[in-house]
Parts: structure tokens; sequence; C-alpha cells
């Protein structure tokens, strides 16, 4: 599997890094047409990705929690889709710089991205999802859905079709590989893209209730992030800002990822109270060397065996962290302080606020307490 591929988009979490770009990932948006949707490829229509055109109400009623009842792993009937305030049709530009028009709730989705997949659960378009990618695996009942691969850049593309979904969320890295292919079997695709700030995270929650026709749960997840996220700032604010190195990926010898300035990731490590000892590095690629010489207070583990997914490619351990040379005069090492992070709970979705605050229990117990 490839380092890009496994990190951005078959793990989605592991995108908070910026693996070798100078800057984070950005996955696709892509807001796929379905059956009665219409596709173009005008710019003008919508100068902005993620800009949505004025919408004309077609619908009232009252969103649902997340659902728990999942459709047949293939099924050829369409499901019911919940009621929700709809405002349909409107126009969107997505990451792929197309205008895609949604003229109605789309009722059969297969979408292709764990974190997105979250976040539509979430919103109680459960429902709505006839089918996700191989490493979709939150919440439970995603579980239940038929499964269209996604390991080493490789989806079924004819069992999409046959599935005869009414639109294709997909993301990051999937244009070329997979995109065209289902536009050219006339297919509905759309592809969103990957957040480098809590604001843009915000926004893609918003996104895809306004996609999915449950904008009104959507607005009250964005807003209970936005609360989470800035509760944790407050209380951090007047905390030192103590120096952090953040390890996502140690899979090449001697040369682990840590997130940069730009990212999603560091601002994460800000909000929490942290400094990033590698702000400035280049490609988000360190050496064991300058891990040394920065001279972390606190070393975070996103890739240690138990906190990651069993398909992680090269879990570490933290006594393998401790053990490396030089480390001993680490003084995140010398005063025990190498935490390993769930890395599931640092991604753009319901539980972001979740992961801010094991960052701040990390970095700073003193005002949030122990683990």
């Amino acid at each position: 599997m490839s380092r890009l591929g496994a990190i951005a988009l078959s793990l989605a979490f592991l995108t908070l890094t910026a693996c070798g770009t100078g800057s984070e990932a950005t996955p696709v948006r892509s807001v796929g047409p379905t059956t009665v949707l219409t596709n173009t490829t005008s710019a003008a229509a919508s100068p902005n990705v993620g800009a949505v055109e004025p919408a004309t109400p077609v619908g009232t009623g009252e969103t649902p929690t997340v659902a728990a009842t999942a459709s047949p792993a293939v099924s050829t009937a369409e499901p019911t889709a919940p009621k929700a305030k709809v405002f349909f049709p409107f126009a969107y530009k997505d990451a792929n710089n197309r205008t895609v028009t949604l003229k109605r709730q789309p009722r059969r989705i297969v979408s292709l991205f764990p974190v997105n997949n979250e976040t539509l659960f979430a919103i109680g378009a459960g429902e709505q999802i006839i089918a996700v990618d191989d490493f979709t695996a939150f919440p439970n009942a995603s579980a239940e859905k038929s499964k269209v691969g996604g390991a080493n850049f490789k989806f079924n593309t004819e069992k999409i079709v046959g599935l005869d979904p009414d639109l294709v969320i997909t993301s990051f890295g999937t244009e070329e590989i997979l995109d065209k292919a289902l536009r050219d079997a006339d297919v509905p695709v759309l592809a969103t893209p990957y957040p480098t700030s809590l604001e843009a995270t915000y926004d893609l929650v918003r996104d895809l209730g306004r996609i999915t026709g449950h904008s009104e749960a959507a607005d009250r997840l964005s807003t209970r992030l936005r609360g989470e996220i800035q509760d944790v700032q407050r209380r951090s604010a007047k905390a030192p800002k103590t120096p952090v190195y953040y390890e996502t990926d140690a899979s090449t010898p001697g040369k682990p990822f840590t997130v940069n300035k730009g990212t999603l990731g560091e601002e994460l490590l800000i909000a929490a109270g942290g400094r990033n000892v590698f702000s400035a590095v280049k490609g988000g690629q360190v050496s064991f060397e300058s891990i040394v010489s920065a001279k972390p207070e606190v070393i975070l583990l996103g890739d240690v065996k138990g906190y990651v997914p069993e398909n992680f490619f090269s879990p570490t351990s933290v006594q393998e962290v401790k053990q490396r040379k030089g480390f001993g005069a680490i003084p995140a090492v010398r005063k025990n302080r190498v935490v390993p992070i769930y890395v599931d709970r640092l991604v753009p979705g319901p539980r972001l606020g979740q992961g801010l605050r094991d960052l701040a229990v990390a970095i700073h117990p003193e005002i949030f307490g122990e683990r």
C-alpha cells in the first residue's frame, strides 16, 4: 500500500500529517449527482469550492438522530430517506472544481471516505447509505453496509455501478482512479475536500448536511463541535505553550512523519496548549537527530499498536520510541511524557472535540486532569 494512499485516502485520520507535500493533504470534495442530478463543469456558476447557490425549500420535517437501521448489503430496493428539512435544488462546486446541481435528496448513497461516513451517520443520513469503503469501521451500523474496496486505491467500480447509486461521495486522490470512470458510466460523483483547519471542518459537516438533506442536524453537530473545541481553547489559553513533537507515522526507518504549519494537526496542537516543534519543517518528515535536537517536553504518538486500526501498516510502541538512539536525552523521555493517542478521534468528524481533549490532557494534565 502506498503511503499517500494509505494515509490520505484509506486511513483518513492520518491525513493530519502532510506526508511530503509541505501542507496538509486535501481530499477531494465532490457532490455526486444522483440519477436526477445534472453535472456541469462550469466554474463560473460557483466561484468558490464548496460554494452553494441559493436554494429553494422543497420540504420540511424533523431531522432524526443517527439511524441504526441498515439497508441490506446489496439491494435493488430504494431505501426510504429519513425526513429532514431539505433545500433542493442547489448548485455546489466540489473539490475538483465541478459544479453539481442536486435536484432532490439522494436516497442511494455510496460513500467512500471514513471521515465523511462517520459524519453522515451522525447527522442521520445512515439509512440513505447503501455501501461504504473497506476502511469504514465507525459507527457500528456501518458494518452492515456493502463494502466496495479502497485498499491500494482499488475500488470495485463494477460493484458500485451495479448498486445503482444516485450519489457517490468520494474524497482526496480519487479523481483519476475512480471518479472519472464512474462519470463515464453515468454514475453521479461528488468529491469532498479534506479540511486543513477547524473552520474548514465545521464547513464540511454543514456541507454534508446540505448534500444529503440533513442541514439542521449538521448545523447542530457543527455548533456542538465548535463549542467543545472552544472550551478546550479557553482553558488552555493561559497555559505555557509546551513544546510538543507529534509523530503520525514511523514506517520509514529513521524518518518519521509529523505535522507542520498549515495543517489541521498543528492547529489542534495549538488549541490544546502545545507548541509544535516542527511547525516550519518542509514536507512533514523529520529525522531522529532533529527530534533529539528539538527537545520536546511531550511526545505524542499517533502510530502505536492498540491505538490505530488493525490494518495500520507499521505501528510502533512507546518503548520502541524511548529506545531510539539519543532519545534518552529528550525531556519528554526523561520525564516519561511519551503518550499514545487515539488518532481516529483526531479527524474532522463528530469525535474531534473528544480527540482535542485527549491532546489537552496529554499536554496539560495540570489543567485537564490525568488520563
